[in-house]
């Protein structure tokens, strides 16, 4: 094989893409279909992520592919070059990959399109370059297994618009041959092997930013096979009449492809990927390793996985095996794992729902109808007598997180305490229903009631909750929580200045907050309602005729978090707080205390201050752009010297100008408010936290604009680059091309002058 040949073939074939303007035609069409299809949705979902947009590539490729492919070698039968391009020095196998070779550059050309996409979510928010590394690379991977199947198609065939077809036809099948569009009604033995014939199956996995040897062993397997069948079919039109000969070529060709087979499917049972994502999201984390790696006794993890269940949980399925995997390893042989599949066996089935399995139905379609499954998908853990279980895993973004905290809750010993103060109006255990299911995993929590003639706070908890009281406190209340604070003791404020009524649209001043209280220690939490005209919330309302539509809403403010550094808000970018207070801090009133503060969640300079009783309904309420500045809404304070404290000095506190931010709605639905409360937890007790597990479920943060007419530049900006580049070039080449046309050669004008004029 000769790499110069395969060289000149290759530059043979890209020339002909860059003078045929059918090329730019169809590279232009595929770009802008491409980013319409994304931005349909990108900025209302307002994720600084491209997974949506390569999720539809392989549609796109359906269509980009074989056109592409359709004359590589159709073309040249169709015109008969290619017996002449076969009479030179030049091998079957050199032409077949200086076509593939040519035809993957102008892909990855039209890939690198999402270049400028990339960098430009980078600047309005969190974006992980590792992933989109993964995602160029699987695209690249998909491009060229699907090229070679084209190429392939193109060498049976004469025509080339047949060879678009069968090409079409082909590559859709590939798509959906793991839907159950197809697999509905097929035997169980035959559905994993159409799975793993998908390629959407293989391409999911590394557009999430990992590479897993099982993918990348899929599609070389799919380009060596496709390649090899190539050059078997020229093979058959070069030495058709030598047929020893070809049957000697076909059989090596065939046990090349047997081989590649073989290989393929021995490597596809040996784990291995790479994890390419920046803060290695699909990699045991620090604090898992340290969970199980002290584990002293064995924990047993059962997975529950029916066999036949639908296509899309099938990467749920493999995804869990590998993380189970490595939690199997990492334990040095403390974890036991076992893996059950209740379909078989009806025993099975019944210890699955005993141990609180849930056995689920899924809605198919299949056959122009829907169609019912059950299955099974769930983990149960045991430990030291102790037991608890995942019901059913529809996806495993917090897999790790919900494991190690199992884990944790069954085998810790010497719990913090977490102590929920009641009685005066506040926000209580019920209130933080998933916040506290979540703690409870990490430390003991329990609610307090104080004897209102003898008011004493239990020494044994390390952190006091206070959050949004609206009842006034006794003297001697204040007094018991004064010396529960002296005592080194560490406090969660979450305190509320008004009260909004939802129903009405309408905030109304508490008559006796809390907040007073906190200016023993220099703090104030000030009686009014910031409003954010720069980083808020789109919320969706409901108009009068049922209507719904999508408005920014300026109360719920999008706080900006001070310092990613921080440990309290590492890897944090922004938090959701709704109808939010101000909070102030008298400098010279901590010096006296020997406490410090640093601000933990801001607004941005667009921030302004509503006093009073006043609507919130976005419709009649007008935000006033006078005395715009940056507030703080949450603060965190500690000893100067903490190593030097006393047992009878103040211990750390938060504060917070609300006490809605971590309530179920907004723990569950902004991730980062959830990360917020388990590093606040974690920071006040001094126990390791499991925030930063929880943290890596999303390598992406919110899009934030600083300018109304951000957005439309940002979308049409990107969207015009593939449409101005290539048309640019293309007239370009044009222009150079018809001064090629009329260029003079030199042997031509020297012929002119020495031919006398015959007259």
């Amino acid at each position: 094989m000769n790499l110069l040949n395969i060289k000149a073939i290759t530059k043979k074939e890209i020339k002909s893409y860059i003078n045929n303007p059918a090329a730019y035609i169809v590279l232009i069409a595929f770009s802008l279909m491409w980013q319409f299809l994304f931005f349909k949705n990108a900025l209302i979902v307002g994720e600084s992520s491209l997974r949506n947009l390569f999720e539809v590539l392989p549609w796109l490729l359906l269509i980009f592919i074989p056109a592409i492919t359709m004359g590589s070698i159709s073309k040249e039968k169709d015109e008969g070059t290619l017996e002449l391009i076969l009479t030179h020095p030049v091998s079957d196998i050199e032409l077949i990959l200086g076509k593939i070779l040519s035809a993957k550059l102008f892909v990855v050309y039209a890939l690198l399109f999402t270049f400028p996409l990339a960098f430009t979510f980078s600047k309005f928010g969190k974006f992980d370059w590792g992933v989109y590394a993964g995602q160029l690379i699987g695209s690249i991977l998909l491009s060229v297994s699907l090229i070679s199947l084209g190429i392939y198609i193109s060498s049976l065939v004469k025509n080339q618009i047949a060879s678009l077809i069968v090409t079409m036809v082909a590559v859709f099948f590939l798509i959906v041959s793991g839907s159950e569009f197809l697999t509905i009604s097929l035997p169980f033995s035959i559905l994993p092997i159409m799975t793993n014939i998908s390629v959407l199956t293989h391409f999911q996995s590394t557009i999430r930013g990992v590479l897993d040897l099982r993918d990348l062993l899929y599609f070389l397997s799919f380009t060596l096979v496709f390649i090899s069948l190539a050059f078997l079919q020229l093979s058959k039109r070069r030495y058709g009449n030598l047929k020893a000969k070809y049957k000697r070529i076909k059989l090596i060709v065939l046990l090349l492809i047997g081989n590649t087979l073989v290989f393929s499917y021995l490597g596809s049972v040996v784990p291995g990927r790479l994890d390419l994502t920046q803060e290695k999201v699909y990699t045991l984390s620090e604090s898992t390793k340290k969970v199980i790696g002290g584990l002293e006794n064995n924990v047993e993890i059962t997975f529950y996985a029916s066999g036949k269940l639908p296509s899309q949980y099938s990467p749920v399925v493999q995804d869990v095996k590998d993380v189970l995997r490595d939690y199997r390893i990492s334990s040095n042989g403390k974890i036991i794992v076992k893996t059950k599949d209740p379909s078989l066996k009806a025993e099975d089935a019944t210890e699955a729902t005993t141990k609180g399995i849930q056995e689920i139905q899924f809605n198919v379609i299949g056959q122009e109808e829907f169609q019912v499954k059950t299955g099974f998908l769930g983990v149960h853990i045991s430990a030291e007598g102790k037991e608890d279980s995942l019901p059913f895993i529809q996806q495993t973004d917090d897999l790790e997180y919900m494991l190690t905290s199992i884990i944790n809750k069954l085998t810790a010993k010497d719990k913090k305490t977490i102590g929920f103060l009641s009685g005066h109006g506040e926000k209580e255990l019920f209130d933080y229903v998933f916040l506290n299911g979540e703690l409870t995993k990490q430390y003991e929590t329990k609610s307090i009631t104080l004897d209102k003639t003898n008011p004493v706070i239990d020494e044994n908890i390390d952190t006091l909750v206070i959050a949004g009281p609206t009842i006034k406190f006794e003297d001697n209340e204040k007094e018991a929580i004064m010396l529960f604070m002296q005592k080194n003791k560490n406090v969660l404020f979450l305190i509320d200045t008004y009260s909004v009524d939802k129903q009405l649209s309408y905030a109304n001043v508490l008559e006796d907050p809390f907040a007073p209280f906190l200016e023993n220690f220099g703090i104030k939490v000030n009686q009014n309602i910031v409003y954010d005209l720069q980083s808020n919330e789109t919320l969706r309302f409901t108009a009068a005729g049922g209507q719904n539509y999508f408005l920014p809403y300026p109360f719920w403010v999008r706080g900006i978090v001070k310092d990613p550094k921080d440990p309290i808000t590492l890897k944090l970018n922004t938090i959701t707080m709704p109808w939010p207070s101000s909070v102030e801090i008298n400098e010279q009133k901590l010096g006296e205390l020997g406490l410090t503060k640093r601000d933990l969640v801001t607004t941005t300079k667009l921030a302004g201050l509503r006093s009073g009783s006043f609507t919130i309904n976005p419709q009649e309420d007008t935000f006033p752009q006078q005395n715009l500045a940056e507030h703080s809404l949450v603060v965190a304070l500690e000893p100067k010297n903490v190593q030097e404290s006393s047992a009878y000095s103040l211990g750390k506190m938060v504060v917070a100008g609300n006490s809605e931010l971590f309530t179920d709605q907004f723990v569950q639905q902004t991730p980062e408010n959830f990360v917020l409360a388990l590093n606040i937890f974690s920071w006040l007790s001094g126990q390791e936290s499991f925030a930063d597990i929880k943290s890596k479920s999303s390598p992406f943060g919110k899009l934030v604009f600083t300018d109304p007419s951000q957005p439309a530049i940002f979308k049409y900006g990107n969207m015009a680059i593939p449409l101005l580049i290539p048309s640019f070039t293309g007239l370009v080449i044009l222009i150079k091309r018809n001064q090629l046309k009329k260029r003079i050669y030199l042997n031509e004008a020297k012929e002119n002058v020495n031919t006398p004029n015959q007259t």
